[in-house]
């Protein structure tokens, strides 16, 4: 099967960025049809990065970054500190970073880890690694407020059968 694409323009910078990538995609068509090598030359085109922006990628994770440091020093330091003051009859120790936060009461502990662009996993570990009661959740960023890791954190130590 032929399939033909006819492109009208007068400018020829659209011409130059719309002609590649046609051609890729019908090698690609190809590919899937007849051999694997004409899939290897359709991957293999030049195509211009003009379209591409490569820093964007670089941006969001500065940008996600920068909300996470603020949500370590806004909701999850904090809440932390408020729950160790709280409970200060229980032997608590609690530590904020930027690759993980801990809250642990003896072998017990709420680990948050932040995973990158815009989420953390909130880890519930009791006693041993493989208890059933432990627990991980992910929570986008914007999500994470302190009612909703007090509430976490509560209920861990409330759930906390040897404390």
């Amino acid at each position: 099967m032929t399939s033909r694409v006819l492109i009208i323009s007068d400018d020829k910078k659209i011409l130059e960025n719309i002609v590649p990538r046609v051609e890729a995609l019908a090698e690609c068509y190809s590919a899937v049809t007849d051999d694997f090598e004409a899939a290897a030359r359709a991957f293999n085109i030049d195509c211009g990065d003009d379209w591409l922006d490569t820093c964007m990628e670089e941006k969001e994770f500065k940008l996600f970054r920068r909300i996470y440091n603020k949500k370590l020093e806004e909701v999850i330091a904090p809440v932390f500190y408020r729950l160790e003051k709280a409970n200060e009859d229980k032997e608590i120790e609690q530590y904020t970073g930027l690759k993980e936060s801990v809250f642990r009461i003896k072998n017990n502990m709420v680990k948050i880890v932040y995973c990158g662009l815009g989420k953390v996993n909130i880890y519930t570990i009791y006693e041993g690694l493989d208890s059933p009661e432990n627990t991980e959740v992910t929570i986008p960023l914007g999500k994470l407020t302190q009612k909703e890791l007090t509430k976490i954190v509560e209920d861990f130590i409330c759930s906390s059968p040897k404390l």
